[in-house]
């Protein structure tokens, strides 16, 4: 058994593991749902990896090619998760129905593949050259390349407009949400060019241990193990990349909630006081680009718990958390007679907002009028 057969089959299964908690998550269900199945996909893929390198492939043949056909999915699945996670899917409609037809006609295509002897699929692996499904499956190969980078680039299409359409908004968020779409749209592009290069490799580099069924998917391999252990690791370390979406009117959707993590009522209460002082003393809420790590590490606990305690403890998730200081400030400002000489777009922005609009927004949200509105308010002695 091979080092990379153990690694395999120990990236399989945390993404089984990863499959099982996406699908148990209430929010943002969907999204969660489509990367669970992303997940499970690719622990299959990873225990053949660990079939074939263990030999288990000589003992038991029939399984051979059985997951041949998965290059066909994980494009449409993970389009499928990036028009959810931006708000712009909901429900599989026809036309999304059909990303997963060439799945199924190359499954119908190498049934007769599959269904062979185990004897005769061995000899395919022991000799592809002489086998008259080698140029069959290789036609697929080619194939499953070139739709592949197809939908690779319609998944940046999606981002991108996705970023166009919430740059001015809730800045935070939408941030963590278009950085994590991008890890996963670049991370599919490092496993498709690595599989091409291998597979370029083999077909050009007369290796005569290459066959057209695993001859390139070692190191492809390798990288889908890095690609599952990078998305378990970010999850953990950003617990509302699998638990906020934006919704359609740009906020976003309820709390996540927590299992608890080993952490007593005594010491949530301890943290929420560290946090709520820290909050009050340093301000750190001005920073615009402020994430729930850095601001763990001010408190040094792990994000996990911070979030557990903002979410268990005070009722609203990391972004409100923070806007809310933001939008307190911008008040106190503007009562300030100190502060008249200053725009309201400057004390949005020294308040830790990156723009007007993503301003205006997140006040008329929390504070049910306009920071103009409000400042006539105060003027008149309403508030």
């Amino acid at each position: 058994m091979t080092t990379l057969s153990i690694v395999s089959l120990i990236a399989a299964g945390q993404g089984f593991f990863l499959a099982l908690i996406l699908a148990g998550r209430k929010q943002n269900s969907l999204a969660n749902h489509i990367l669970s199945v992303a997940m499970l996909l690719f622990s299959f893929e990873l225990l053949t990896t660990f079939y074939h390198g263990s030999g288990l492939d000589q003992r038991f043949p029939h399984l051979i090619g059985a997951t041949y056909g998965f290059p066909f999915l994980y494009s449409p699945v993970f389009l499928l998760y990036a028009q959810a996670l931006t708000g712009s899917f909901r429900r599989l409609s026809a036309s999304q129905a059909a990303h997963f037809l060439p799945f199924l006609i190359v499954t119908a295509y190498t049934i007769p593949f599959y269904a062979m002897s185990g004897a005769d699929k061995i000899l395919v692996l022991e000799d592809p050259a002489g086998s008259p499904w080698s140029d069959k499956l290789f036609f697929i190969d080619h194939l499953k390349f070139a739709y592949s980078l197809v939908y690779l680039i319609a998944i940046l299409v999606v981002i991108s407009r996705h970023r166009r359409r919430v740059r001015d908004r809730f800045s935070s968020l939408d941030k963590v949400n278009l950085d994590w779409l991008r890890f996963l749209a670049y991370g599919g592009f490092v496993t498709w060019l690595v599989a091409l290069a291998f597979y370029l490799f083999g077909l050009f580099g007369s290796r005569p241990d290459f066959d057209p069924i695993e001859g390139y998917s070692d190191l492809v391999s390798l990288v889908i193990a890095a690609y599952v252990y990078a998305i378990g690791y970010l999850g953990l370390r950003q617990p509302e990349i699998f638990g906020s979406v934006v919704t359609s009117d740009g906020g976003d959707a309820a709390p996540i909630s927590y299992v608890r993590s080993g952490m007593d009522e005594g010491q949530a209460r301890e943290i929420e006081s560290r946090l709520l002082e820290l909050m009050e003393t340093a301000s750190p809420y001005k920073d615009p680009e402020l994430t729930l790590p850095e601001l763990a590490d001010h408190l040094g606990i792990s994000p996990h718990n911070l979030s557990q305690v903002i979410n268990s403890r005070l009722g609203v998730n990391f972004y409100d958390f923070i806007n809310e200081y933001r939008i307190e400030e911008v008040k106190r400002r503007i009562r300030d007679d100190k502060a008249s000489s200053l725009t309201l777009l400057s004390m949005g922005l020294d308040a830790g907002f990156n723009s007007k609009s993503s301003f205006n927004a997140v006040f008329k949200k929390m504070a049910g009028c306009t920071p103009s509105e409000f400042r006539k308010h105060v003027a008149g002695g309403q508030k």
